[in-house]
């Protein structure tokens, strides 16, 4: 659990980062944010309760950043204030 923890908390800082500016990305408004981090907590935590094989592989760590860049990249909503 200890390198899942690790990896929780590398997430967790990116989307931060992201939150406040401090990468090249724009900031995240607060609905994009709570569904990115409940997104890629969720799987997580889905593959540890299931201990699921996917967990700590290469497979499931791209897919992960295949979602968070996909949100990341993607247009904002006209509905979703900043």
């Amino acid at each position: 659990l200890g390198a899942l923890h690790a990896a929780q908390q590398s997430i967790v800082a990116a989307v931060v980062d992201a939150m406040h500016g401090r990468t090249q990305a724009p900031p995240l408004p607060a609905a994009r944010r709570f569904v990115l981090t409940r997104a890629v907590m969720g799987a997580i935590r889905a593959a540890v309760l299931e201990e699921s094989d996917f967990l700590g592989t290469a497979a499931f760590e791209d897919e992960l950043v295949r979602l968070v860049l996909a949100v990341l990249r993607s247009p904002p909503s006209p509905a979703t204030p900043e």
